[in-house]
């Protein structure tokens, strides 16, 4: 199956070994906001966190502010829009911060007129505009379901929302060795249990997103 890219992320998993795109779960690299648009104070530490000098700093702010202005970044929050930028990122800048992984989230065709109509000019809808294809050089993790919240930035996981519990009682949810739903008709059905229950969450519309991962090495 085909899936449509909403966008390359660098993450490090903050709460458990679960990869997600969601930032209640992993955090994201860089922190662009921190990294170009803030105090000479709060760019000094994120200096010192991504073990950069001051001069290979400064070549990453060049660098980023040029691949925003291209679009091969959108931002904030950081959204690489192909796998290679994502990889320039990593492998120039940011190989230093230990154990980040490379995802790359994509929705099947068919729910992206429902996620686009319904969510408002977010980072990801942009992603979704470009309808560039999920790259396939990756090994497919699984299946999450993923929406963005209200405000239209911040992607939320099932799992952010205790929606865990719910798959569980309603649907025995198992999980694969990678923390993801196994399957495409899984994640369609717990999608639209998931939508069912909006109320209860703060999300505008879940998408059953594939996750997978790209090699670092």
């Amino acid at each position: 199956m085909d899936y449509i890219s909403g966008g390359y992320y660098l993450i490090k998993s903050t709460h458990s070994s679960v990869l997600s795109a969601s930032e209640c779960i992993c955090d994201r690299y860089p922190d662009i906001f921190r990294v170009l648009w803030s105090t000479v104070i709060k760019q000094e530490v994120a200096r010192e966190e991504l073990n950069l000098t001051i001069e290979q700093f400064s070549t990453f702010q060049s660098w980023l502010e040029k691949k925003i202005d291209n679009s091969s970044i959108l931002a904030p929050p950081t959204s690489f829009c192909d796998l290679n930028t994502a990889k320039d990122a990593y492998f120039h800048f940011l190989h230093r911060i230990p154990d980040l992984k490379l995802i790359g989230i994509g929705l099947p065709p068919v729910f992206i007129k429902d996620f686009v109509r319904i969510q408002g000019e977010s980072i990801v809808e942009k992603q979704l505009y470009l309808q560039n294809q999920l790259d396939p050089r990756g090994k497919d993790l699984g299946y999450e379901i993923l929406g963005l919240d209200d405000a239209g930035n911040t992607l939320h996981s099932y799992i952010c929302n205790g929606l865990d519990k719910d798959f569980q009682m309603s649907h025995s949810l198992q999980l694969n060795k990678y923390g993801f739903i196994n399957t495409i008709d899984e994640a369609k059905k717990l999608s639209t249990y998931a939508n069912d229950m909006l109320e209860e969450t703060d999300v505008e519309y879940w998408g059953p997103w594939i996750v997978r991962e790209y090699n670092l090495k």
